[in-house]
């Protein structure tokens, strides 16, 4: 994080509300560790874009679409299908470590499949 402000390729520890249905749940006042996924200029007016990081989804469960997180102090998969638009600082935001490139361009890759962008 600049000046309190995420940077792509930044793990941020986030309070994130119930979702439903297939979308990752994580309870009601939990936090989860995301990925930030947009760029420092679109994240300065508040907003940031963030894929969240999962521990409890199995191997069978989006075997080609998840990024494992290895030599990181953050453990777990990220999913490109779990992305979102999020107010950083009312959802508390707390920065844990910056991501390696090849995480942040192994998410982009698969991003950009889901999203038909060759």
């Amino acid at each position: 994080m600049k000046k309190g402000i995420p940077e792509k390729g930044d793990i941020v520890n986030i309070h994130i509300d119930d979702g439903v249905g297939i979308e990752m749940r994580p309870g009601k006042s939990e936090t989860r560790f995301a990925l930030v996924v947009s760029e420092y200029d679109f994240n300065k007016d508040g907003l940031c874009v963030v894929a969240l990081i999962s521990n409890g989804v199995g191997p069978k469960t989006y075997p080609n679409m998840r990024v494992t997180l290895a030599g990181h102090k953050t453990t777990g998969s990220v999913f490109p299908a779990f992305t979102m638009s999020v107010d950083f600082k009312a959802r508390g935001a707390k920065f844990v470590e910056k991501a390696d490139s090849a995480v942040v361009d192994e998410f982009e890759g698969m991003h950009d499949a889901i999203l038909g962008r060759s």
